[in-house]
């Protein structure tokens, strides 16, 4: 996920930004954008984003401040000051089994370098995996998958 998201921002600078593209909007395919996504397209701002839960609904991203690329607007100005080419990267733990950081968080550092902070400006639904467990008759228990 975090080299299609460089490989968006590198396109966007090169090829959109040319043509008078003054922002690139990043959704991700399993986001569930509602009337409360709109914020997205509407309010201002050079970085902005939809809150979201994480996969399994644990951690994602919410809040000012925050970042999640999941569901994201970013300006040309923003574009510009970030290097695709370090843009999204992954934090590893040193014997890189484990990712520390995640990419939305490694950008927005990176973005707060440049003098620009993340704002909140919707939430949007993230489609999971989930197991439903029959309850009675006309019931069910909803659960995340193993593990999770």
């Amino acid at each position: 996920m975090a080299l299609a998201r460089r490989q968006c921002l590198a396109n966007f600078v090169a090829n959109d930004m040319p043509t008078g593209a003054t922002h690139l909007v990043m959704i991700d395919e399993d986001m569930v954008p509602d009337g409360r996504s709109d914020g997205i397209l509407t309010e201002p701002g050079d970085l902005v984003f939809c809150g979201f839960h994480g996969r399994c609904g644990r951690m994602g991203h919410y809040g000012n401040g925050d970042f999640g690329a999941a569901m994201c607007r970013i300006s040309e100005r923003v574009a510009t000051a970030i290097q695709a080419d370090s843009a999204f990267d992954l934090e590893m733990t040193a014997d890189r089994l484990a990712i520390e950081t995640c990419e939305c968080r490694v950008f927005a550092r990176q973005a707060s370098k440049f003098g620009y902070r993340a704002t909140m400006v919707g939430v949007v639904g993230h489609l999971v995996e989930m197991v439903a467990w029959p309850v009675g008759p006309g019931g069910c228990e909803l659960n995340w998958p193993a593990g999770a």
